[in-house]
């Protein structure tokens, strides 16, 4: 590759990257699951996409947890409420990674809290 060339191919990639950063500050207020181009209507199940096996992903920000923590919905001056009614997220859902899910699900079934509820009341 010749100097002019990679000369050539150094500007066609800031070029790229340059048009990025601008349709991302453009858009920073409506943050989806879209590719760079697509420039199709946001689909409003998009927040499906954002929960996978092992993360979520915050709409809002971008970043990847085990689950979606009041605390870090704070940043966002979001509560978990206001989360979901903003992206169209169902009450049952929980905002958390499928194995997290069924981690707390398998706990709650083998200590069956609601069990030891009857007990705690009858104790004087």
């Amino acid at each position: 590759m010749t100097p002019d060339n990679l000369q050539a191919v150094l500007h066609s990639t800031y070029d790229a990257l340059h048009q990025l950063q601008v349709i991302e500050a453009e858009d920073s207020s409506v943050r989806d699951l879209r590719l760079p181009g697509d420039n199709s209507a946001p689909d409003v199940l998009d927040w499906q996409k954002s929960i996978t096996k092992h993360a979520i992903k915050c709409l809002e920000c971008g970043e990847s947890f085990k689950q979606l923590s009041r605390r870090h919905l704070q940043r966002h001056e979001l509560d978990s409420k206001a989360y979901r009614r903003k992206y169209g997220i169902p009450r049952e859902q929980p905002l958390s990674a499928w194995v997290a899910t069924a981690r707390r699900r398998q706990l709650a079934k083998s200590i069956r809290p609601w069990e030891k509820a009857h007990t705690a009341k009858a104790k004087p």
